[in-house]
């Protein structure tokens, strides 16, 4: 970590929280019985690298962090959506069943 700084800390932290899901998933999947959809491990995974490929080009392409921050947020949060990760209309949904409540 020294030798890469901030960089080095974020891999790190992400290679933790990869085994830390794995651990839990394989643990609930013992434990609890929860099935597992191999389908929605790869939408995750290609997000992921998607996210990663979108966050290094920012980085070097853009100048000011603030900007490069905003346009990365916005180019991952469209990659959820075409992934299937995050769905507009489920978030509807739920928004309009708490109105009725």
């Amino acid at each position: 970590i020294p030798r890469y700084q901030v960089l080095g800390a974020a891999i790190s932290s992400l290679i933790t929280q990869y085994f830390a899901a794995i651990t839990q998933a394989i643990l609930a999947h013992r434990f609890f019985k929860i099935g597992f959809r191999l389908n929605i491990l790869l939408r995750f995974i290609i997000f992921t690298m998607i996210s990663m490929l979108i966050c290094y080009l920012t980085n070097f392409m853009i100048v000011d962090p603030l900007f490069g921050m905003l346009i990365a947020s916005t180019l991952i949060a469209l990659a959820a959506i075409a992934t299937g990760l995050f769905s507009i209309r489920g978030i509807y949904t739920i928004l309009k069943s708490d109105k009725e409540s």
